[in-house]
């Protein structure tokens, strides 16, 4: 009876799964998420304590982190010709993203945080972004904060954007941008990058870069009516300035600017603004190498490390097969 029981049952399993059966066309496509799901639900993460899942959380940062760092460094070293560091940080990375695969493992597995700490090294490389060209300026207007709105205009009506002024190849003819119109904020995030020229083979280059500023132009967009015809205006709202005697040394700027009181005189670039007395822009300006030219930055950088030796015995414990970190 048992035995009649169990064929019928199977028989039931049986037409039950053919009914379910994928088309042939999309049998790798099912198969491939029946799969998906199933691994979420075996490696489904175990009852663990905030504390321990932060830990978790923290550490995998970190080596997420860690290795996009190794890969810009080896790449600036591949750059600088030094192939030997550059394969042994390109190393570095992958070790990284082995041991981001294997925590996740623990973490899913139940298991307690395994142990960690962090060793100092040491690098000698160079100021550059490999990936632009010489003649690359790369302006990126990232957010304003605490505008303060013009008369007639509440904080929450204000629709600000960003006009630029880049005084190359001469003030008489300078580059120029404009960001997108940012509506309803007093606190606008643009994020809006543009891509600008300058000619490092000029040679009146060093005193314009240390006597000439970026100009940036913060407006709010309004529509007027006038005889019955609505027209836009826009409203200055202040003016920001960012000095370029920084790209002589750095490639690499991300700096908060107050507003001016007086834009074009000396003076007014250590002024803030009378009617936006908070307000800062914030800019990022990068370029491929320092204008004096390339130089060798020495950094400490702290690397996280976990115990692979703890996390082989945990998996071969479980008869898990993983590579062994090189």
């Amino acid at each position: 009876m048992e035995q009649r029981r169990a064929m019928v049952g199977q028989e039931q399993v049986d037409k039950l799964a053919k009914a379910l059966k994928p088309d042939s066309s999309r049998e790798n496509s099912s198969h491939e998420r029946y799969t998906r799901h199933l691994g979420k639900r075996l490696h489904s993460t175990p009852l663990i304590s905030k504390h321990t899942r932060d830990q978790y959380s923290l550490l995998a940062e970190t080596l997420a982190q860690q290795s996009k760092r190794c890969e810009m460094y080896a790449k600036r070293f591949e750059y600088m010709g030094n192939m030997a560091e550059s394969s042994r940080l390109s190393l570095l990375g992958k070790d990284s993203l082995r041991l981001l695969h294997w925590l996740k493992q623990a973490q899913d597995l139940g298991q307690p945080v395994p142990e960690h700490g962090f060793l100092d090294d040491t690098f000698n490389i160079i100021k550059v972004f490999p990936n632009m060209s010489k003649s690359d300026l790369i302006l990126t207007v990232v957010s304003a904060t605490d505008l303060q709105p013009p008369s007639g205009v509440s904080a929450a009506n204000i629709n600000p954007f960003v006009k630029i002024e880049f005084p190359f190849p001469s003030a008489a003819e300078p580059q120029r941008a404009k960001t997108n119109v940012m509506k309803n904020t007093c606190s606008p995030e643009f994020n809006e990058s543009f891509k600008l020229s300058i000619d490092r083979t000029a040679r009146d280059l060093r005193y314009r870069v240390q006597s000439t500023a970026i100009v940036f132009d913060v407006y709010h967009k309004s529509h007027c009516r006038a005889g019955g015809t609505l027209f836009q205006g826009d409203r200055l709202l202040g003016t920001a300035q960012l000095p370029l005697a920084q790209l002589e040394t750095e490639c690499d700027l991300l700096e908060s600017l107050p507003f001016l009181k007086d834009a074009h005189g000396p003076k007014g670039m250590k002024e803030r603004h009378p009617k936006q007395p908070y307000a800062k822009l914030l800019v990022r300006l990068r370029i491929r190498e320092p204008l004096r030219g390339l130089e060798v930055q020495r950094l400490v950088e702290r690397w996280l490390y976990l115990d692979a030796i703890q996390l082989q015995i945990l998996f071969q414990g479980l008869k898990l097969n993983l590579k062994p970190v090189m």
